[in-house]
């Protein structure tokens, strides 16, 4: 359902013996060890373990935070058949300190309003996730289940109202994934997938706060069906072509930001397609055009948590259109590219609207009325020489309402500009240094989609690093924030702001067991 595309995470299988450790220590009493250890023990059978654990006071007042994680995967494979199992285990314990006045943070970025001295959010997660693989000739079957489950125990409170107990939030995901894969031959070889999606989500959760309390015990089913191909028209022209077709059903029972007890069920479905070309133009040079249609259903969260009684999102839609050139000459690649993006009933949290209990709107999920974004990208990799290297990234948009209240207004918290530019210098074999910049243009404040209250500043940001390997030793040091800038990666309209971190860094040390 990706609104600018899909990842697609495959888990890397057990090969080549590879333990490792390492070590970390950083601002805010950041201390910190990871170990993984893979292996392929015979023909058939490998695995791979893996566990993090850290402790930190994190940059706020009232922000500690202790979190570990454990994970193994176990991979047996014989002939054309492949089995596997990954069991995950997740604890994340944090402190919440909330967001600031534009005053507070100037005085001082890192404290806490006294509502959220005793807020958290304590959360552990379990994942188990199996598989079967089998090659066909030239085509590849594959089906996976997984079942993720969040248990966690919060406290969150208003501003000047803290919350009079504690509550907590239960999530349950369980998924079955189903794809034949492979090419066949069409004149030129054409490549193919088909599959099938299924997901089921459980959510409970009971939030008190002062007026009312958040409830809800709600279900969200959905099922899709898609395919592509990616047929060879010529030597030099590949085309891509998709569709999915998807359903959800949903079983609401909530209360509302209000503490109204609704019960809702309905359903939708929404069909999608995609259509592309790829044109080379020469050995280094190629040339793509893209439609994509999107759609988003609404989350069962963002139904039943921050919602009005009898108040249903509608199903995010849209579509796009992106040309794009990858040009690569020796040791320069340039990637251009321009987008239109198309938006109906964009799903989006508002926080100016919603009922106020004395300090301002609560705010609301709402779809936004018909919305565009118009953009390019630029991206330039280059070696200047056996030494130095440089990446640059430099992002320009224009993101607009298109129709009702806010029509030929800026959509708040989109800045027009966004550059990035990384350049590594490697003193020896051994040894290599690195600087980072990164630009965000002004921009309306979260909420602001009025454009009433002016643009925020725009943020500039230096980071920088060192590496040294020695043995089976890699050193390295990560300093953020280099000019120990104060600044906010968000704000919204109302003036709440979250601080981001002045300068701080990270030491790291890793060893690789031969």
């Amino acid at each position: 359902q990706a609104v600018g595309g899909v990842v697609n995470i495959i888990t890397r299988r057990p090969a080549e013996p590879d333990q490792r450790v390492e070590l970390r220590a950083g601002s805010y009493d950041y201390r910190g060890v990871q170990f993984s250890s893979s292996m392929q023990v015979n023909e058939s059978f490998g695995y791979r373990l893996s566990a993090e654990t850290f402790d930190t006071d994190n940059y706020r007042d009232h922000n500690a935070q202790q979190y570990s994680n454990v994970g193994t995967l176990l991979d047996y494979q014989r002939g054309a058949n492949r089995l596997f199992a990954e069991l995950q285990a997740i604890s994340d314990d944090l402190e919440l300190p909330g967001a600031l006045l534009e005053d507070e943070f100037e005085d001082d970025p890192q404290q806490i309003n006294p509502a959220f001295e005793n807020d958290f959010r304590d959360e552990d997660t379990r994942v188990y996730r199996v598989g079967y693989e089998r090659e066909l000739g030239a085509q590849q079957l594959s089906i996976d289940s997984s079942r993720r489950k969040t248990e966690s125990d919060l406290l969150q409170s208003f501003r000047n109202s803290p919350s009079p107990a504690a509550g907590f939030l239960d999530r349950e995901n369980g998924s079955v994934n189903a794809k034949l894969a492979g090419s066949f031959e069409f004149g030129y070889a054409t490549s193919y997938v088909i599959g099938i999606d299924i997901e089921e989500t459980e959510l409970e959760f009971e939030i008190p706060n002062s007026f009312s309390s958040s409830r809800s015990s709600s279900e969200q089913d959905t099922d899709s069906l898609y395919f592509q191909l990616n047929p060879r028209l010529s030597q030099d022209l590949q085309l891509t072509l998709g569709m999915r077709h998807s359903r959800v059903e949903n079983d609401l029972d909530y209360a509302d930001v209000l503490g109204t007890q609704t019960q809702d069920k309905f359903d939708d479905q929404v069909t999608v397609g995609e259509l592309g070309l790829v044109y080379r133009i020469d050995d280094g040079t190629r040339a793509t055009l893209r439609y994509d249609q999107n759609f988003r259903f609404a989350k069962v969260d963002e139904l039943t948590f921050s919602t009005e009684a009898g108040t249903l999102l509608d199903t995010q839609t849209g579509e796009s259109w992106e040309i794009g050139l990858d040009f690569v000459r020796g040791s320069q690649r340039l990637l251009v590219s321009v987008y239109q993006l198309d938006l109906e009933g964009e799903i989006a949290f508002d926080p100016t609207v919603g009922p106020d209990f004395g300090f301002g709107p609560t705010g609301l999920n709402v779809n936004f009325d018909e919305t565009r974004r118009r953009g390019a990208t630029l991206s330039w990799q280059s070696s200047l020489s056996r030494q130095l290297s440089l990446n640059t990234e430099i992002s320009l948009v224009d993101a607009e309402f298109k129709s009702g209240v806010f029509e030929g207004k800026n959509i708040s918290g989109v800045a027009d500009q966004l550059a990035s530019l990384r350049a590594d210098y490697q003193l020896s074999g051994a040894a290599g240094i690195y600087l980072e910049y990164n630009y965000t243009s002004p921009r309306y404040a979260q909420g602001d989609n009025a454009n009433e209250l002016g643009k925020l500043a725009s943020i500039t940001v230096y980071n920088a690093g060192a590496g040294y390997r020695i043995a089976g030793w890699d050193l390295a040091l990560r300093i953020n924030n280099l000019a120990d800038e104060s600044y906010a990666e968000f704000i919204n309209s109302f003036g709440a702001v979250f601080p981001s971190p002045e300068r701080n860094y990270m030491l790291t040390a890793g060893y690789r067991f031969e």
